[in-house]
């Protein structure tokens, strides 16, 4: 545990980083979502999911993003995994946690880095454990803020369509966790966790062999 963040722990047990503002409870505290922000093919972008060519390798961009309510966040600690079905279909290029600033520069969310990161195998998903943040000061609130950036590039030949290939979560415990401050403590957040996937663009040839194959059906029912 890197120095800053272990300092900034014992901080928080005495409630020394977090000034007090007043604000409503709402149900859901935090959302930590992926969007998709680049890519190398015609993949469309700003959403959890992108289309990749089954034929080349592409270079992908992906986004966490956090969806901050009204109670702020004073401290984040969460991890992703990839290629959870075990396919292989990603590899790991690059991953960096982003400092934050509002326009009025009156409130900041700290990159405090990442713990490690492994790549997927035939019989474990990959890892990016402990993407950190952290306020010292005024916290974001009400404000949609993003976090941390992951590249990858596909193993083409690999890629499936099978719903989520990533997905956050605490899954380095017991240092995961969201804490928000109110009143006299800190707390930890109420959070709605994303996922992401990719999924094959359909080939020119693919389209071809379904339009021969329908065409086939269609002249065999006239003959019949």
């Amino acid at each position: 545990m890197s120095t800053p963040w272990r300092l900034a722990l014992a901080l928080m047990a005495t409630g020394a980083l977090a000034p007090f503002e007043a604000r409503a409870t709402p149900s859901t505290l935090l959302s930590i979502d992926f969007v998709w922000s680049g890519t190398t093919g015609s993949g469309a972008l700003g959403s959890s999911s992108i289309q990749v060519s089954a034929l080349e390798p592409e270079t992908l961009t992906l986004d966490l993003v956090l969806d901050i309510e009204s109670l702020g966040l004073h401290l984040l600690s969460v991890s992703a995994l990839f290629d959870t079905d075990l396919e292989n279909e990603l590899n790991l290029t690059g991953v960096q946690t982003l400092p934050w600033t509002d326009p009025t520069g009156t409130r900041h969310f700290d990159a405090h880095g990442y713990v490690s990161s492994q790549e997927s195998e035939a019989d474990r998903e990959g890892q990016i454990f402990g993407l950190r943040g952290l306020s010292r000061g005024l916290v974001p609130i009400n404000t949609t803020l993003t976090f941390a950036r992951m590249v990858f590039v596909t193993n083409p030949s690999r890629v499936r369509n099978d719903g989520a290939d990533l997905v956050s979560g605490f899954f380095f415990l017991p240092e995961d966790k969201a804490l928000y401050f109110e009143i006299d403590s800190y707390h930890e957040s109420e959070i709605a966790f994303g996922s992401a996937s990719v999924d094959v663009i359909p080939e020119p040839a693919s389209f071809l062999l379904l339009a021969l194959g329908i065409g086939g059906l269609a002249l065999a029912a006239r003959r019949g």
